[in-house]
């Protein structure tokens, strides 16, 4: 069932590609590995660390941070939600350190595999693709589409935004990640829940 959802990441990951596409697809979701169950708190990388893997996010909400002395809770840059694929952009496609945390939420169970093991798997199939394009276009559309919410919309409209894309988020994620996430006070978080809670 976890691969069978995996393959389907994958899919839509990679877009639709030939029958020998779906093969290898099938052949990286079944590399996927459970590498263990993650309560809140629990950190899968930190500053400096270079995890070179692919990750599969099952039931639980991770958050990515960025380390900040200055404040007292470090800025919330992204979650993932639930059954989605998620790797650190600095490890995995340019062999550097992470400069981001990602912690743990709400407790899940985590699938991995590493690079080394997808580029010898296509390899394999003499895909004439390169996966780390794939997936820099991919953080691309990702950050771009965040900054343009952030620059466009107002506190109201990015929490909405973000309900829509993550239903789960008011019940599962502190309120302290969810400002900044949204990057508003949690005094103006407070506000315009309220706000949408009497409309």
């Amino acid at each position: 069932m976890i691969k069978e959802i995996i393959y389907q990441e994958l899919k839509w990951l990679f877009g639709p590609k030939s029958a020998q596409w779906q093969i290898a697809l099938s052949e990286l979701a079944e590399a996927f590995v459970n590498i263990g169950h993650y309560k809140r708190g629990d950190i899968l990388w930190s500053p400096g660390d270079q995890p070179n893997l692919i990750y599969f996010n099952t039931t639980g909400i991770i958050g990515e941070f960025i380390p900040d002395t200055d404040e007292k809770d470090e800025p919330c840059l992204d979650f993932i939600p639930p059954q989605k694929l998620f790797w650190n952009g600095n490890a995995v496609l340019f062999q550097e350190p992470t400069q981001t945390s990602m912690r743990v939420l709400h407790r899940t169970q985590i699938w991995a595999v590493s690079m080394e093991d997808i580029l010898n798997i296509l390899s394999q199939h003499n895909i004439e693709i390169h996966a780390s394009s794939v997936m820099i276009q991919h953080q691309l559309r990702v950050l771009s589409d965040r900054v343009r919410e952030m620059l466009n919309l107002k506190p109201a409209e990015r929490l909405q935004r973000a309900l829509e894309r993550h239903p789960y988020i008011l019940h599962a994620v502190p309120r302290h990640d969810l400002s900044s996430y949204l990057g508003i006070s949690r005094a103006t978080l407070f506000r315009v829940m309220n706000q949408l809670y009497h409309q």
